[in-house]
């Protein structure tokens, strides 16, 4: 068991290392040997994704107003019986 958990450490080290160095790797190739238009190409695609990302996040707060409405105005919680006799009173969907 412990030969298997050493192991699968060492190869998740190994893996994030590799991919952060070919990460990189491919930044450098792509900085040295592609074409300026190209460059800026990725650069726009690049900007244009997270702008998006951000509209959308922004979108999607303003419009769940009500959800911040109605954790201001929550009751409190009754307590949940969580021993391990407890079943729920509901049927499960």
């Amino acid at each position: 068991m412990r030969y298997r958990i050493s192991s699968l450490v060492i190869g998740w080290v190994i893996g994030v290392l590799s991919s952060g160095l070919v990460r990189r790797r491919l930044k450098q190739l792509i900085v040295n040997y592609a074409p300026e238009h190209f460059r800026r190409q990725i650069e726009e695609k690049r900007l244009e994704v997270v702008q998006t990302v951000r509209r959308f996040g922004k979108d999607f707060k303003s419009s769940t107003p009500m959800r911040e409405q109605n954790r201001k105005q929550a009751s409190p919680l009754k307590h949940l019986d969580r021993s391990p006799g407890h079943r729920p009173r509901q049927t499960l969907k």
